[in-house]
């Protein structure tokens, strides 16, 4: 999900929230949530040595523990069978676990 996306509500009555709108994108998982130790370079978007990549997939939202700029939501733009790459590049060299970063939603106004 990216910001502004809704989630209606189908069943919404008085007092109940229309819609839900992604204020933070995010990745919603299929299954297990993904969370691997990689290795990062400075000045490169690409984390190596990661261990599987099969629950990520191009366009997903990530966070990054360490090796980057700044704590916050990266999209994957480039998937191999022990690499992703993101559309930031790194900052020191580190071992950051990558995990799906998970979007937020908050309520529109209730009805009335």
């Amino acid at each position: 999900y990216v910001r502004n996306d809704r989630i209606w509500n189908t069943s919404s009555a008085v007092g109940q929230p229309p819609a839900w709108v992604c204020v933070s994108d995010g990745t919603i998982p299929d299954g297990t949530p993904y969370s691997e130790a990689g290795v990062s370079t400075s000045g490169s978007p690409i984390i190596t040595g990661l261990a599987s990549t099969t629950k990520v997939l191009r366009g997903d939202f990530v966070n990054v523990s360490a090796g980057f700029p700044a704590v916050g939501v990266w999209t994957v733009v480039a998937v191999t069978t022990t690499t992703i790459t993101i559309n930031v590049n790194a900052n020191s060299n580190a071992a950051p676990t990558v995990t799906h970063a998970a979007p937020v939603f908050g309520a529109m106004a209730n009805l009335v």
